[in-house]
């Protein structure tokens, strides 16, 4: 009977959620692409991956609430995965705040799935549950005063006899005081001629050592032009982002970035500083989404560079560059009373 009575729930769920979230979704209907066929990203967007957070933490709360029922209801590991990432994700994280230095930590936790790859729900409300403890530990030791939880992603790994064992990466930050006003552009790019620094964070300047490097200007100035991109929400409803694609890189993969042989060089001039910006914009927002083998959904909504160095595995020639993470994510609109506001993950 309890079985019975979840089933029927969990239905009415699902129609008050349908039509709550008709608000928010006349500017989340299906856009085609550029064959001009409805792509999945679109049907996302429709509202169904709202539903699915929605319906997981409905699930999620009563089976907290009844700890010890054993009903037998599972879902498969693909959809496991994904209600436990991107349920967190929107709770959780804030990736359109303003945030400066960040640090990435991950841990990995092991979930029971049966003979035909599927888990029971009583099993994944314990493996989240876990999964929130572990992660809020983590970040309350991530070193950053003034914290912002920006991010996790959740990727299933080897398979042992009872299970998978499941790597929980997770991404935070020091809060800014910078606006999210895009950075005031000139026909080249944002940097003037006093904007001369070395390639990597903490050598400072070409002439004089002071806080930062190319690889860090580079990114906050990107970072604030990604923010700028993303469309604000109807009122009533926040962006949430789902289907998280993290792509790296480094300067050697896609042209115009910064990649140098000459490792003595470290000096990187204005106006090169503009030319490496103007070549990190293509590649963020037209050559990665058009290149096939990235199979790259959504927008970009968060970015990290550093300077790196390296050997040429073919010419064996040393190099500096920079190298990339650029986060992906399809973005939907939900209703704030679906959905309800993020939530710092402190304070649980």
């Amino acid at each position: 009977m309890k079985t019975i009575k979840y089933t029927l729930a969990t239905l009415m769920v699902a129609t008050i959620v349908a039509v709550v979230l008709v608000g928010c979704k006349k500017e989340n209907e299906p856009q085609n692409n550029n064959n001009g066929n409805p792509t999945e990203v679109a049907q996302q967007q429709n509202g169904d991956a709202v539903e699915r957070i929605v319906n997981f933490k409905k699930q999620l709360a009563y089976y907290k609430a009844n700890s010890g029922i054993k009903d037998g209801e599972k879902v498969s590991l693909e959809d496991a995965v994904w209600n436990i990432e991107n349920t967190f994700d929107a709770t959780y994280a804030f990736p359109e705040d303003a945030y400066g230095e960040t640090r990435t930590q991950d841990f990995t936790l092991h979930l029971d799935v049966d003979a035909d790859g599927n888990v029971l729900l009583t099993d994944l409300t314990a493996f989240y549950d876990q999964m929130v403890a572990d992660a809020r530990t983590a970040y309350a030791n991530d070193g950053f005063t003034d914290k912002i939880f920006i991010s996790l992603m959740a990727e299933t790994l080897e398979t042992r006899g009872d299970g998978v064992d499941v790597k929980i990466t997770m991404t935070s930050g020091e809060r800014t005081n910078v606006g999210n006003n895009p950075p005031e552009v000139h026909v080249d790019g944002p940097f003037g001629v006093d904007d001369n620094w070395k390639y990597a964070f903490g050598m400072g300047k070409c002439d004089t050592m002071v806080f930062g490097g190319a690889d860090f200007q580079l990114q906050e100035h990107l970072r604030l032009l990604i923010r700028s991109a993303i469309s604000e929400p109807q009122s009533g409803c926040r962006n949430i982002y789902v289907n998280r694609q993290p792509v790296y890189y480094i300067g050697g993969d896609y042209p115009g970035l910064f990649y140098r042989t000459d490792t003595a060089d470290v000096c990187i001039e204005w106006v090169y500083m503009n030319d490496y910006y103007q070549a990190e914009k293509r590649t963020i927002f037209t050559t990665i989404p058009n290149d096939p083998e990235q199979h790259v959904t959504g927008e970009a909504i968060g970015i990290s560079i550093n300077g790196s160095s390296g050997v040429n595995a073919q010419s064996h020639t040393p190099y500096i560059t920079h190298s990339h993470t650029i986060e992906y994510a399809d973005r939907v609109e939900a209703s704030i009373e679906s959905i309800g506001l993020a939530e710092d993950l402190l304070n649980d």
